[in-house]
């Protein structure tokens, strides 16, 4: 009861994204399908390759599940393709302070129909093995998950959301509770049941071969909706202090406070 007690009243600041028609980002799937380039990775391409799969194992506690399916070639920020990769990228075009990208793509309801993850290999020198003077990639890849999945950054600077992340950090690599409330507002429905298994009433699984976009005419462009992992925290107005409903906050104290009890 103690552990109850002090979660209810805990302040959470996760925040979730929207696209430009304003709806909150989230996965229909029950399976989200990456590949990982690690052709150009810094570091041994066995390391790079299990600290991503780490990464992705954070999140897999409910469903939607991150499912490796092999390694590509591929290492092009691009929705027409079929693969949701994540590639190391040495000619990167965006801030160099930014330690990485995860790029997604919806439709207008903003339902996520793709991703891609650039790591920035050209400004940052990188390890798997929390070496002080580099960023660790299961740390940063583990937030940029959590973008994918429809989170934005979190004013809390322990959650996994938080913008920023000295060199050595290794904190990101497991969940905050804050981390855990925001994904559970997204997908309410596997709080709700306790369990992943298919229903009759689950969604059709989309097909990315052919995505629409933000219109009812074939061949338009979604909107990327970037979420960026940075050096230093963002600007005043990016992420902002959010308080958890009450009967949320009971709600989710109640899953921890479980957790708790079974470990």
């Amino acid at each position: 009861m103690i552990h109850l007690l002090y979660i209810s009243t805990l302040s959470f600041a996760w925040e979730i994204k929207s696209n430009s028609a304003g709806q909150n980002l989230h996965w229909k799937e029950r399976e989200i399908s990456f590949y990982i380039n690690t052709g150009t990775s810094p570091i041994p391409e066995e390391e790079a390759k299990q600290a991503i799969l780490s990464a992705s194992q954070s999140w897999n506690f409910s469903t939607p599940e991150l499912i490796f399916q092999g390694t590509t070639n591929q290492r092009t920020i691009d929705h027409r393709d079929e693969e949701f990769t994540i590639f190391f990228d040495h000619n990167w075009s965006e801030d160099p302070d930014i330690l990485a990208f995860a790029y997604t793509w919806s439709n207008e309801e903003g339902e996520i129909v793709h991703f891609d993850i650039a790591i920035n290999a050209e400004h940052h020198d990188w390890s798997a093995d929390g070496s002080l003077e580099k960023h660790d990639l299961q740390n940063t890849v583990t937030h940029e998950f959590g973008h994918v999945l429809g989170l934005d950054h979190s004013s809390i600077p322990e959650a996994t959301m938080s913008p920023s992340a000295p060199a050595g950090e290794l904190s990101k690599r497991e969940l905050h509770e804050d981390d855990l409330l925001g994904y559970h507002v997204i997908y309410p429905e596997q709080l709700a049941s306790g369990s992943s298994e298919e229903t009759e009433d689950s969604p059709e699984e989309n097909t990315n071969s052919n995505h629409q976009g933000t219109t009812s005419s074939g061949g338009t462009r979604p909107p990327a909706t970037k979420g960026g992992y940075g050096l230093t925290m963002p600007e005043a107005g990016c992420a902002h202090q959010k308080s958890a409903p009450g009967g949320w906050m009971f709600l989710f104290g109640l899953l921890l406070w479980r957790r708790i009890q079974k470990s």
